[in-house]
């Protein structure tokens, strides 16, 4: 039965506002599922490809990648669920989240650029902790040999060579490239984030009116299986 009372019509029209923002907020969530599932990819990836990565810069960086990647999923999932199945409690998690992911995306970008500004220092620290092993498979990666010269504290397949490049270099320039490139990610997903959060609080808010004015109404209604449309309880009529 199509609504056809003032009290009817009050109920409709927030109900289709609800629609139409979590239609939006969807849109975005479903983005940041995708870009959840490449990030734990990503994580993987470098966690095998560059296995020497964890000593070198001092911390399991991909495995946090992974971690970050995974809790993304999770947490547009609930943002999804909330918003579709209009469940506040979904909603008011996934606020959460978003302040913490938020906060954690302005950290890494700031900390990106600050490692920057010491990096060569920073990299040859971590070349001085790392095994043999990892110094062998960074020179073959790289073709180059030692750190700073051929002879500074090159890894066991250097040793005695000449002729080679040095790793500080080529090591540098292509951990500074992917800092700049996580820093700009990093920021760029922070502000379409704050659009996520504001959206959960109207979300939120509507879904408040919307139970209060359905509790108001001098008939029962309810929503069809789809959740598409209200329907007036014919027993109440």
């Amino acid at each position: 039965m199509a609504p056809r009372t003032p009290e009817q019509m009050e109920l409709a029209r927030h109900f289709y506002k609800h629609r139409k923002s979590a239609a939006c907020l969807n849109t975005v969530n479903c983005f940041f599922l995708v870009f959840g599932l490449v990030l734990a990819g990503l994580g993987l990836y470098a966690q095998f490809k560059y296995s020497w990565g964890s000593q070198l810069v001092g911390f399991p960086l991909p495995w946090l990648i992974v971690g970050i990647g995974i809790f993304l999923v999770a947490l547009n999932c609930c943002g999804y669920v909330g918003t579709s199945k209009m469940r506040r409690s979904c909603l008011v998690f996934y606020f959460t989240g978003l302040v913490f992911v938020i906060s954690a995306e302005i950290a890494i970008a700031y900390l990106s650029l600050k490692y920057e500004q010491n990096l060569e220092e920073q990299i040859y620290q971590g070349w001085l902790d790392s095994s043999p092993e990892s110094k062998n498979k960074l020179q073959t990666q790289f073709k180059c040999c030692g750190f700073f010269t051929v002879n500074d504290e090159p890894g066991p397949n250097c040793i005695g060579k000449t002729g080679q490049k040095p790793c500080a270099v080529t090591i540098v320039a292509w951990i500074r490239a992917k800092l700049k490139f996580c820093a700009i990610t990093a920021i760029c997903a922070a502000v379409l984030q704050v659009f996520c959060l504001v959206t959960a609080v109207v979300l939120t808010k509507r879904i408040d009116t919307i139970k209060k004015t359905r509790d108001n109404l001098s008939y029962s209604y309810y929503y069809s299986e789809d959740e598409k449309d209200i329907v007036m309880d014919p027993t109440r009529a």
